[in-house]
């Protein structure tokens, strides 16, 4: 759980790092490997919601 926390926490220091020396490409690949699982579960749970399986 720890490595979790660390990972992110240093993940999200390296891209406002990346940013801070004019790096913003780069910074936003770095925040992109954050954003895509969350905009992944998102789409599945609007997909969900929008074609309302049957679950039987």
């Amino acid at each position: 759980m720890a490595f979790l926390l660390s990972a992110t926490a240093a993940i999200l220091f390296l891209g406002h790092r990346l940013h801070m020396h004019g790096r913003t490409g780069l910074a936003i690949a770095v925040l992109a490997i954050l954003a895509v699982p969350g905009l992944l579960y998102g789409l599945f749970a609007l997909m969900i919601i929008v074609t309302s399986p049957h679950w039987n």
